[in-house]
């Protein structure tokens, strides 16, 4: 029998219950319960597409990460991912709305675990990343109560 993760499925269902939550339209909500299901198992962005249609494939595809990338971020120095991020950042930040939602969703739900970490150079980079998406992320999503409660965490963050 093989061995199911099943922290992903439940944080997809705890990000797909927040968007739902906060009032989001419902392509946005369904796009945050699948927004990893690339990343984390062999689906593929037409099944999706085929199966939710054109729109909600696309608010998952831009919410994908290349696993290339995530790969070989683990391995990198301190200031070769902040480099690395940045630039993806940078990427998110031309995004649509809908899309930036979805990905502070996703973050927000990190974000309760970033405490956890044990490895302290890890935890470090996982701070750095959440504080700048914040800090670039708030002239567009300030408003939004994801977005603040995301911002409140990050505040908290002890490290």
């Amino acid at each position: 029998m093989s061995k199911i993760r099943l922290y992903p499925i439940i944080h997809s269902l705890r990000v797909g219950l927040k968007l739902f939550e906060n009032n989001q339209p419902k392509e946005v909500v369904i796009a945050g319960f699948l927004h990893d299901l690339i990343e984390d198992t062999n689906c593929a962005i037409k099944e999706i597409e085929e199966n939710f249609g054109k729109k909600i494939a696309d608010l998952v595809r831009k919410c994908t990460f290349d696993p290339e990338l995530l790969e070989s971020l683990k391995l990198k120095s301190t200031s070769d991912y902040k480099k690395s991020w940045g630039k993806e950042i940078e990427k998110i930040l031309k995004y649509p709305k809908d899309v930036l939602i979805i990905k502070i969703a996703d973050v927000n739900d990190n974000a309760n675990y970033v405490n956890l970490i044990k490895n302290p150079e890890h935890k470090k980079k996982i701070i750095w990343k959440h504080r700048k998406l914040v800090n670039l992320l708030k002239p567009l999503l300030k408003g939004n109560e994801i977005f603040k409660e995301l911002e409140k965490k990050v505040k908290s963050y002890n490290f």
